[in-house]
């Protein structure tokens, strides 16, 4: 009977989620626009373009906080690319559109009117910081008109006319202008193996960086939407203890039984470990909305990462891109437990016993951070993936549950007769549990495979 009240607390949860997203956040009636993405760099693109509903424009971005300018230098001395990445998501940019006035109508506009011609007049996206004037670059530029938020790719910047007086803007001032190249094309046409191999000849990663809209999700929505999180990992979690329980009378392998067993001998410790490190990704989600550029930040240094084909990061990025989920899966699987479990969590905590759970608790705090549903991308994403979240989130839980049994064990007289003894029984202990938490990892590897790889297509 409990685990059918936590069953629907889970549900309760993921349908709160989804009650949020459908009624407050998503785009209706999207338009063009609204999965339009844009190439930023210097120069001509690579390879010829002609054929594809490709607009040349210019960009300049806009002035960042000095706190993070300091930090955008410290990264620029290590990776240029990088540092382009971060500054364009922090600030945000002006983009001159010359054909302008066929891009946009009347419809477009969520308040206000259209720029007149050759007036220091702008249109400000959906979540522009400034709606009335934007004081920028010695020049005073007056916002007539606020774009619709289906307008996604401008929705945190700006969008000059091409008839404009302000064009002069545009041209080459110290590195603060780009060339830019827009492309209205739908996510699922972008990531089609073909059309992916000629935006990539067109457009290297080492020439220019993509940007994709975003579309800020209002307060009062993303608070509903995080509280049906934090019920559906209640829910989950609950339910995981309640299934180590019932486990340990149904797998036949002692040594797999073994680590079930010790979950349910210390039900309060797990269950106390869960409420603090689901509750750090949960307290990390709440807060950060609060301050946007730290999650902007970490978003573009990850998706840098990623498209990069170098690392850990950028390994899984180039496999989930090549469309095969089994390859997918093996190589999130590899990341997942080899790094995230054995090496973050268990290796650290057997030089020092216990210490993974400070690895496991700000992981908790980052992927809170980093999958902050903040974002109209974001929430609707983490609508199917709020389930890769728990059970990936429960294993290292688990992981980190066996490294803090490590201390007990070693100052507990009931385990053995001398401490190295216990020491001993802890570590086989941490061996038994990996082979679950493996196999945790790998049908959640497969689920997410197939997850992401879906929806790209």
């Amino acid at each position: 009977m409990r685990s059918l009240v936590w069953l629907a607390v889970l549900l309760a949860g993921f349908g709160l989620m989804l009650f949020s997203w459908w009624h407050y956040q998503r785009i209706a009636n999207p338009n063009p626009w609204t999965e339009a993405f844009m190439y930023v760099g210097t120069g001509q693109p690579d390879a010829d373009t002609a054929d594809l509903p490709c607009e040349a424009v210019r960009v300049r971005s806009l002035p960042i906080w000095d706190v993070w300018r300091d930090i955008v230098r410290g990264v620029r001395a290590t990776d240029p690319a990088m540092a382009r990445g971060i500054e364009s998501s922090l600030g945000g940019e002006a983009v001159r559109l010359p054909r302008f006035r066929d891009a946009f109508k009347d419809a477009d506009l969520a308040s206000g009117r259209m720029p007149r011609p050759a007036t220091d007049e702008i249109l400000a996206g959906f979540d522009a910081p400034h709606k009335d004037v934007l004081e920028a670059w010695g020049r005073r530029l007056t916002v007539v008109g606020v774009l619709d938020r289906s307008v996604a790719l401008f929705a945190k910047g700006y969008v000059v006319p091409g008839d404009a007086a302000g064009k002069d803007l545009f041209e080459a001032s110290g590195g603060e202008v780009s060339d830019g190249y827009i492309l209205r094309l739908t996510g699922r046409e972008a990531v089609q193996p073909q059309m992916r191999k000629r935006l990539v000849a067109a457009f290297p990663a080492a020439k220019f960086r993509v940007k994709a809209g975003t579309v800020r999700v209002a307060p009062g929505p993303y608070y509903l939407y995080l509280a049906g999180m934090a019920l559906l990992l209640l829910g989950g979690s609950a339910l995981f203890i309640r299934l180590y329980g019932w486990l340990v009378g149904v797998v036949p392998f002692a040594w797999l039984r073994a680590p079930l067993e010790a979950a349910r001998a210390w039900p309060r410790l797990l269950a106390g470990l869960h409420g603090l490190i689901f509750g750090a990704l949960i307290v990390a989600a709440a807060l950060v909305y609060l301050v946007p550029p730290v999650q902007d930040f970490l978003l573009t240094a990850v998706q840098q990462a990623v498209e990069s084909g170098t690392g850990p990061l950028g390994v899984a990025g180039k496999a989930y891109r090549g469309g095969s989920i089994p390859w997918a899966a093996a190589v999130t699987l590899a990341v997942n437990f080899f790094i995230g479990s054995v090496a973050y969590i268990t290796l650290p905590s057997i030089v020092i016993p216990g210490i993974g759970i400070l690895g496991t608790v700000f992981r908790g705090l980052m992927i809170g951070v980093l999958l902050a549903p903040s974002m109209l991308a974001l929430s609707t994403a983490m609508l199917p993936h709020s389930l890769t979240v728990l059970v990936e989130m429960e294993a290292y839980v688990l992981a980190a549950f066996f490294a803090v049994l490590i201390p007990i064990y070693i100052f507990r007289k009931a385990e053995g007769p001398t401490w190295w003894r216990r020491y001993g029984r802890a570590l086989l202990l941490n061996l038994e549990a990996n082979a679950v938490i493996f196999i945790m990892l790998a049908v959640v590897a497969l689920y997410e495979a197939t997850e992401v790889i879906l929806m790209m297509r």
